[in-house]
């Protein structure tokens, strides 16, 4: 299985290093990411003048391919599937806070997952809750790698994108359908009709298994409108 690997927080964001290396145990990763922090860039891409990317070394992803790129989390998307190859799987992150209601909207980590979806690939947004006193980066990536193993295992629905949020070991989160409210904006909860289903998921024990929609879990798709 092929990965293509993005952020908006930069290559040489931690959390994009966390999600990179450990991908490596569900298949072959590329890492092509902004050379700088691109956040709330949104969905935005360059059309007035060239691209320039550059094999990267110094970001600390080992023998990963990892590509540094002067332009938007879209950008490098685009730019990985068309000159790298196709993948199987688009993650995108794992961005430093929440991406949750307006947040959306102006996210540069969703949109990278979202310039997947609408390139027909499975994609997925990790974030992290930056709430609690340390940024746990090695647990989110194992959940990261739990939840793509379970995506590219049942799939996800056409034009459906993965959001998930990992919370830090003192918050114990479970969302439920319908609005909440947020720091930002409005969660919306929403059910997935299409078949095969969205995965479900929830954040408790990680060496448990996670739950599939006809089990119960937490719903964290997000429909691409």
């Amino acid at each position: 299985m092929r990965i293509l690997v993005s952020n908006d927080d930069g290559i040489f964001s931690p959390g994009i290093k966390a999600l990179g290396l450990a991908m490596r145990a569900l298949g072959e990763v590329c890492v092509v990411a902004p050379d700088v922090e691109q956040s709330a860039v949104g969905h935005g891409i360059t059309v007035r003048r060239p691209l320039r990317f550059k094999h990267t070394a110094s970001a600390g992803f080992g023998e990963i391919p990892a590509y540094r790129v002067d332009g938007t989390p879209a950008d490098c998307v685009v730019l990985g599937v068309h000159l790298l190859g196709r993948p199987d799987l688009v993650v995108s992150g794992i961005n430093i806070g929440v991406n949750l209601g307006l947040d959306l909207t102006h996210s540069g980590t969703v949109a990278a997952a979202l310039e997947g979806t609408s390139l027909g690939i499975p994609s997925i947004a990790f974030s992290l809750d930056t709430s609690g006193e340390e940024l746990n980066f090695t647990l989110a990536a194992e959940w990261a790698v739990r939840i793509a193993r379970l995506v590219m295992r049942r799939g996800l629905p056409k034009g459906v994108l993965l959001n998930p949020h990992s919370a830090p070991p003192s918050l114990q989160q479970v969302i439920s359908p319908g609005p909440q409210e947020a720091r930002r904006g409005l969660v919306m909860g929403s059910q997935v009709e299409d078949e095969p289903p969205a995965p479900q998921l929830h954040q408790s024990d990680p060496h448990k298994e996670l739950k599939h929609p006809a089990q119960g879990g937490l719903g964290c798709g997000s429909p691409l409108l």
